[in-house]
């Protein structure tokens, strides 16, 4: 049905923003972590394989906090009969890829224009302004009379459904995943996994490029 899918929906946009501003931190980080530079640098390995592993450590990091607040509730729902919620978890496992592939691709795009030194920065402003964004929704709510809150609800959910619940449009497969449709479940897995590995092997170059610059930042001021 469109509702239950406008929510799901709707929640995972709100997860996909954390997981790459998380991501983003964690990314530029690793770059700024000299001994991690250092073994980058120095390892025989193809740079597309450490950086392979580098992310889905990354990725596995930023899904956990998720997964663990999504599993207090979800893993019961298939004891009670609600069995397609068991691929909910996958789902957001999946996400978490895509949004380490997405983040992944911003990094490279903040370091092509605004340099080793800036980037860092950036990040974390970007970080930041998602995180209060949120916050700044959340309590919007609040400066609403109590009796026009269910209509504002109501009004969200109703320009969000034909975005979100059309169950024949591409930006419902991540809901229709989550809610159990095989079909869905395997494209949306495919595609995260698509993002990541593509955004892996195309900027892998790129990556330990940034890290030998940053690198040699101290050693140029």
């Amino acid at each position: 049905d469109a509702i239950p899918l406008t929510v799901v929906g709707g929640v995972f946009v709100l997860l996909f923003s954390f997981m790459v501003a998380q991501a983003l931190m964690l990314i530029t980080e690793a770059l700024y972590q000299r001994g991690d530079i250092d073994l980058l640098l120095a390892s025989p390995l193809p740079p597309w394989r450490i950086l392979l592993v580098r992310m889905a450590a990354i990725a596995i990091n930023v899904a956990t906090l998720y997964l663990a607040l999504a599993g207090a509730v979800f893993v019961w729902l298939p004891v009670f009969g609600g069995w397609q919620w068991i691929a909910f978890a996958p789902s957001v496992l999946a996400l978490s890829l895509f949004s380490t592939g997405a983040a992944l691709i911003l990094a490279q795009i903040l370091f092509r224009t605004l340099g080793p030194k800036t980037t860092r920065v950036a990040a974390q402003i970007l970080a930041s302004l998602i995180g209060a964004a949120f916050f700044l929704a959340m309590q919007s709510q609040n400066y609403l009379p109590r009796q026009d809150r269910a209509q504002f609800y109501k009004n969200v959910l109703t320009q969000l459904t034909p975005i979100l619940g059309d169950a024949q449009s591409p930006l419902s497969i991540p809901a229709r995943a989550a809610l159990g449709q095989p079909l869905e479940f395997g494209i949306w897995v495919a595609v995260a996994l698509g993002v990541y590995l593509i955004a892996v092997w195309r900027f892998s170059g790129r990556f330990l490029a940034n890290a030998a610059a940053v690198a040699d930042e101290p050693m140029t001021k």
